[in-house]
């Protein structure tokens, strides 16, 4: 019986690897039909573009830095709905119309 067995699971794993096989290749011919035009090859990112990135970023810190600001009168131990602080904070951030 352990003969039999055996046989069976290597009938098994071996469909798998087949099929494993099979899909690995039609991947592969998929990609290389069907290319992503929106993607830079690593090679081709140059100066220009990481310049505007550091600049979104730059952005975006500068975005996020003001929210904080904003809001951290809002967060501070001790701090009351009622204190100027919390509502000149709450009052900046629903100015900006972001939630």
């Amino acid at each position: 019986m352990g003969g039999i067995r055996l046989r069976q699971i290597n009938e098994a794993l071996g469909y798998d690897k087949a099929m494993n096989a099979m899909v690995w290749n039609l991947e592969n011919k998929n990609v290389a039909a069907n290319p992503d035009p929106l993607s830079t090859p690593y090679s081709q990112i140059d100066a220009q573009m990481l310049k505007a990135v550091d600049q979104a970023a730059g952005q975006l810190k500068a975005a996020i830095e003001a929210k904080h600001a904003s809001l951290s009168p809002m967060v501070r131990p001790g701090s009351s709905v009622m204190s100027a602080g919390f509502c000149a904070g709450a009052g900046h951030f629903s100015d900006s119309g972001h939630y």
